[in-house]
């Protein structure tokens, strides 16, 4: 095997690796931002419903059983 042939798979390897650590942290990224819009957007609620929510909850605590 030549010199040539060495760094010719020396190259290919290289960029083998780069291009998996490239996909690896693109898909923990992907899943990170998922994740965080999943838990962000389920908390969250519109100013009319949660309104709704306060003034249901004040007339429950006033009623007497």
């Amino acid at each position: 095997m030549s010199a040539e042939d060495i760094l010719l798979w020396g190259a290919v390897l290289v960029l083998g690796f780069i291009a998996g650590a490239a996909i690896y942290f693109e898909s923990a990224s992907f899943r990170e931002s998922e994740r965080l819009s999943a838990s962000h957007s389920a908390s969250r609620r519109s100013p009319a419903e949660s309104a709704e929510n306060k003034s249901l909850q004040r007339g429950a605590k006033g009623k007497p059983s």
